[in-house]
């Protein structure tokens, strides 16, 4: 075991005459006496070498031989009477390891200098010392003399005296690797206390600068080697930075990106030296208190490490990055108390922990001191990554002032110091990585205004703004485009973030009119956490597909990335938005609002998370290029209710110490609806989601609903939109100029051969894998009609002149159908956008259309065609007769007649002609029917749009006569037929 040890960071004011000597004084008696010594060596030794020692016999011995306590020379002149081993000048051969102790307890006071010189070429570079056995003095904790009785100090030649000094007691082996080919150890003893046991034994090697690489034999039999050299092999040289002049270790180093940077503690990989300011002396004593707190507070700044980039690609932005992964190249001095090794896990110390007696380093978030301070780190088994925010970063490595050459029992090897690996992160310029200076940046489709501001030293705020395009925009791009303007993903900023830092995401939305909120009964249908605006703007959704915060200092660990496999049984539900700590302040606290934050008037708060994490989508991380998970849901995240939602993260440890991670996608919802409102006559099949039911009065430019929470890739499965179109005393003239309906059709559009107008003809209905867990029993008529139920998306266009009756004119399934130009008969159009099973990947891009509409002049014998065809009871007879303008009741064209019974009573309806055998489904391209002409009667049930019966007209001969199902008993509903005459020649 090792007692407490301390190394004395101050000169002390000595009584005795050897204490008042200052270090260059010492410097140069004692290379005066070590050049004398080796002169006469030299010259009585003849043939000897420089690292040899001539006898008066003129045979040589090694230098380390002399007053060894072994008589080497015959005639015993290495081990003259009073022989001491100090004041002495060694120097040796590359690769031989040399001794030199001393071997009785000198009396006080006492001074010794041994001075080792490396002489270039076969007596090597540098110098390497391995301290044996270290008992010099004793330490005294917590004083500001520390070394009271004696110490040892360490200085080479041509580099400032750092004066530091270690003293006390510590066994084993402790390396020192010199940075200049001389180096002076200088012992002192004041005094010598009863008990106090004096031992000074060390070994020195010198080593060429090429093959500076650690092989010391620590004890018998044993080996330890430093697999590396200090400079870096000879092919791939490592960069150490540029001596700042008339500093011991402060460099500068630029340009990382090209060369490997590596920030070495002094004298590494041995130990490092200790640092001190002079001593203040004072007349009274309050000036002397005030001077030495001064002194005791900043012993202990020394060393700077500046680095910088200046390349800097175009486009790109510059972070400096400092890491060390492995333990052995991270020997800090944490304490006296703590040197022991007997620990579990990679633990790092820093902060609270970075008490007075703890070497220490600072990083500064950029090129000063007057920089926020990212970390301030006193030891570990590693160092987490330190990123600063941009191109420049400084480190500062301060040690204490006392210590001694404590080093890990065996079998750990030696070494001590550290060495960090500094990397140059580039990100885009206009990214979302990082906090810059205030700027403004223009990205694409989409603007981000970054502002980072600084206040007393600490970065207190950065902040991200993120702006949306117009959905045309979006629109005008190709439909596997990224729709990048809209919709993207973000994560925590890649640099690190200061204690107490608060980051806010705001995200603006395109504004619209104001809002008005709809009733929250359909929230199952569209899977919405908060009420969706029906306004001309946007909202924004957010959702989080990993969350990760823990402590790097605190034993416990805090893992809060949730993940939640695929099926339903073993999801895990999100935590609730209330998540408190047991006890204390949060080390990260996230925040949510639906809103400009905290301080806006209106603001509401979706959520606010306490070392916790928010509602997760965690299967949105499993999605690549062969997997494609079920789509995140809007309960799966956050849905605002107006253009603007913010979100901030508070760290207050830092995130050097407590990393926080996160991936979150953002997307801009364009909510705009065409028209009004669409009121629900019962009649009508029911729009899904309610909303996207639409009555447009107003001709012009209109589209399908562009809300992409309402498709597959916002995690709905079905869709149902209608939009009516009403010309009131006109006619409705409709353009359809473009229509998709997914990536991959299932389906074509071609005319019916029965009836003559465009049907869908879907592939055979063997269901693929994605419609095969569509059972629900609300899709078996979920087109709205009693006709074999189509499984792709498509859309239905109706004559409607009267709302909840109608008659379909037309269906389109394909892209390549439009443009398509289609006039009513009566005064309205009904279209009705469909999809029963929606694809997970597909959105408003991909199932859409897009039209124009006008009105029409209703023929001026006949405005009210919709009034003149609807036939009351009892009933009549109808002569119809092409062209339409034949007589008044064929002027109307192909608006429908609506034949309705009232009361208890049934519809009778006799044609004649030719029935026509149906086809059995929509789509029918057989052989043309038997019929003389291309005219048809078509005969529809008034509340379903079923076709009941098609009729090939003739004058006389053969009728048809048909009643309404309530006749058979089978309806539930009045008795009503529509009845369209489509005549072509």
């Amino acid at each position: 075991m090792s007692r407490a040890v301390s190394v004395h960071g101050a000169v002390l004011q000595e009584a005795a005459g050897e204490r008042a000597r200052r270090p260059r004084a010492m410097w140069r008696a004692a290379l005066a006496l070590a050049a004398l010594v080796a002169l006469g060596a030299r010259g009585a030794a003849g043939g000897c070498g420089v690292a040899e020692f001539a006898c008066r016999s003129g045979a040589c011995v090694r230098l380390d031989a002399y007053c060894d306590g072994e008589a080497q020379c015959a005639d015993g002149s290495d081990e003259p009477a009073h022989c001491s081993v100090c004041n002495r000048t060694y120097y040796g051969r590359v690769g031989v390891a040399y001794a030199v102790a001393v071997r009785s307890a000198p009396r006080a006071p006492f001074l010794c200098h041994l001075t080792f010189t490396a002489g270039g070429g076969a007596h090597g570079d540098l110098v390497q010392l391995a301290f044996d056995e270290f008992r010099v003095g004793r330490y005294e904790p917590g004083a500001l003399d520390g070394c009271p009785d004696g110490y040892m100090q360490l200085s080479e030649l041509g580099r400032p005296f750092t004066g530091g000094s270690w003293c006390g007691e510590a066994d084993g082996a402790a390396l020192y690797y010199s940075e200049t080919a001389t180096v002076t150890v200088s012992v002192k003893l004041f005094r010598a206390r009863l008990g106090e046991n004096f031992g000074f034994r060390l070994r020195y090697k010198f080593l060429a600068q090429r093959d500076a690489v650690v092989s010391v034999p620590y004890e018998a039999g044993t080996t330890y080697r430093w697999n590396g050299c200090r400079f870096g092999a000879m092919e791939a040289p490592l960069e150490r930075g540029a001596v700042s002049p008339g500093t011991y270790c402060t460099r500068t180093y630029e340009e990382c990106h090209r060369k490997p940077c590596r920030l070495q503690s002094p004298n590494y990989p041995g130990m490092y030296p200790r640092y001190r300011l002079p001593a203040w002396r004072a007349a009274s004593w309050v000036l002397a208190l005030i001077l030495m707190f001064r002194t005791y507070r900043n012993r202990n700044v020394t060393c700077y490490w500046s680095l910088r980039q200046k390349d800097i690609p175009t486009c790109k932005h510059a972070m400096i990055s400092v890491r060390q992964e492995h333990s052995h190249k991270m020997q800090i001095k944490r304490s006296i108390s703590m040197a022991s090794l007997n620990k579990t896990g990679r633990v790092v110390r820093a902060w609270r922990e970075c008490t007075g007696e703890r070497d220490r380093l600072i990083f500064y978030d950029g090129a000063s001191t007057d920089d926020p301070v990212l970390v301030e780190y006193c030891g570990g088994d590693w160092l987490p990554r330190v990123t600063s925010r941009g191109p420049e970063m400084l480190v500062a490595f301060h040690s204490s002032p006392f210590s001694a050459p404590l080093r890990p029992p065996a079998p750990a090897a030696p070494l001590r110091g550290f060495e960090l690996d500094v990397d140059v992160v580039f990100a885009d310029s206009d990214s979302l990585d990082y906090a810059s200076s205030k700027s403004r940046l223009s990205i694409h489709y989409f603007t981000i205004t970054i502002l980072w501001i600084i206040d007393d030293r600490e970065a207190r705020r950065c902040e991200f703004h993120v702006k949306a395009s117009s959905s045309e925009e979006e629109t005008n791009t190709t439909i596997a485009g990224s729709g990048r303007g809209r919709r993207g993903k973000l994560r925590a900023p890649a640099h690190t973030l200061p204690p107490n830092t608060t980051c806010t995401w705001t995200f603006h939305g395109r504004p619209g009119n104001a809002p008005r909120l709809h009733s929250p009964a359909t929230c199952s249908d569209v899977r919405m956490r908060s009420p969706l605006l029906l306004s001309a703007g946007d909202l924004v959704w957010i959702y989080f597909s990993s969350f990760t915060q823990y402590s790097l200092v605190e034993p416990r660990r805090i893992e809060s990335a949730e993940r939640e496999e695929e099926g339903g049984a073993g999801a895990t539900r999100p935590r609730s938005g209330r998540a408190r700590p047991a006890a204390g302040a949060c080390a990260v606290e996230l925040r949510i609002w639906d809103g400009g934050g905290a301080d806006e008037a209106g603001a509401r708060a979706l959520g606010r998370y306490c070392d916790a994490a928010p509602a997760l989508c965690a299967r949105a991380a499993l999605a690549n290029a062969t997997r494609a998970p079920r789509p995140c849901a809007p309960p799966d995240g956050y849905v605002s209710a107006a253009p603007l939602l913010s979100l901030a993260a508070t760290s207050r440890p830092g995130t050097a110490t407590h990393p926080l991670e996160f991936a979150l996608h953002y997307e801009f919802v364009d909510a705009r609806l065409e028209g009004a409102p669409l009121p629900d006559d019962g009649r009508r099949p029911r729009a899904l989601p309610s909303e996207c039911a639409r009555w447009l009065t107003t001709p012009g430019a209109f589209a399908s609903p562009r809300n992409a929470l309402w498709f597959g890739r916002g995690g709905a499965r079905r869709l149902r939109c209608v939009y009516r179109l009403e010309a009131a005393g006109a006619r409705v003239a409709l353009d359809l100029v473009s229509a998709t309906f997914g990536r991959e059709p299932r389906c074509v559009t071609r005319p019916d051969a029965l009836t003559g107008r465009l049907v869908c003809a879907p592939d055979p209905l063997d269901a693929r894998p994605e419609d095969a867990d569509v059972v629900d029993e609300g899709l078996v008529d979920f087109d709205g009609d009693d006709d074999t139920p189509l499984r792709v998306p498509h859309l239905r266009i109706y004559e409607s002149p009267w709302p909840g009756y109608r008659v379909p004119v037309a269906c389109i399934c394909d892209n390549s159908s439009a443009p398509l130009r289609l006039e009513s008969g009566g005064g309205a159009l009904e279209l009705e956008l469909v999809a029963r099973a929606l694809a997970p990947a597909e959105d408003h891009r991909h199932v859409q259309f897009r039209g124009t509409w006008a009105r029409a002049p209703a023929p001026a014998s006949s405005p009210a065609c919709a009034t003149r065809r609807r036939l009351p009871p009892p009933g009549t007879r109808v002569h119809l007769l092409y062209p339409y303008s034949g007589n008044r009741m064929s002027e109307c064209g192909e608006t429908p007649f609506l034949l309705e019974a009232r009361g208890n009573r049934s519809v009778f309806l006799r044609v004649w002609g030719e029935e026509l055998p149906l086809t059995g489904g929509a789509g029918g391209a057989g052989e043309p029917p038997p019929c003389a002409t291309t005219n048809r009667v078509l005969v529809y049930e008034a509340h379903s749009a079923r076709l009941l019966r098609v009729v090939c007209p003739a004058t006389g001969g053969r009728a048809l006569q048909l009643f309404t199902d309530e006749w058979w008993g089978r309806g539930a509903r009045p008795g009503a037929l529509l009845v369209v005459w489509a005549a072509r020649e």
